[in-house]
C-alpha cells in the first residue's frame, strides 16, 4: 500500500501535467487574439500621432477637396480590394515551403582546396566590396 506522501507526490505530478496541457491549449486559443490586438495597437498608435498633430487632419481634408470625392471612391475600392487580397494571400505565402537551390556535386582534385565555410564577403575581391584596392 502506498504511503500518503507517495500518493500526494503522484497527485502533484498529475496536476502539473494537467496544468501544462491546459497552458498549451490556452496558448493556441490566444494566438489569434494576440494578432488582432497587435492590429488594434497599431491603430491606437496612429490615432495617438494624429491627436498630437491635428494639422494632419486639415491636410487630409484639403486633399479630399482637391482630389474630389469621385476619384477617392475609386481609390478606396482599389485599396479595400488590395487589402482583401493581401489578407487571403498572406497565410498562403507564409506557409509556402521554401525551395532549396539545386546542388551540383563536382568532383576533382582542383576543387579540394575551396573552403565552404568561408563567408561570401571574404571570398570576393576587395574592389567588389567597395574598399579601395
Amino acid at each position: 500500500m502506498k504511503t500518503r506522501a507517495e500518493m500526494l507526490a503522484w497527485r502533484r505530478q498529475l496536476l502539473i501535467a494537467e496544468s501544462n496541457m491546459q497552458r498549451a491549449e490556452l496558448a493556441m486559443q490566444v494566438q489569434p487574439i494576440v494578432y488582432t490586438l497587435a492590429s488594434v495597437n497599431i491603430g491606437m498608435r496612429i490615432l495617438g500621432r494624429v491627436r498630437q498633430h491635428p494639422g494632419w487632419l486639415a491636410t487630409v481634408a484639403l486633399g479630399v477637396l482637391a482630389i474630389r470625392p469621385h476619384r477617392i471612391s475609386s481609390f478606396l475600392r482599389l485599396g479595400t480590394a488590395s487589402l482583401r487580397l493581401l489578407r487571403h494571400a498572406a497565410p498562403l505565402l507564409q506557409s509556402a515551403p521554401s525551395a532549396s537551390p539545386p546542388v551540383t556535386i563536382v568532383s576533382g582534385p582542383h576543387y579540394a582546396d575551396i573552403s565552404l565555410a568561408e563567408p561570401r564577403a571574404q571570398a570576393l575581391p576587395t574592389a567588389r566590396r567597395g574598399k579601395p584596392g
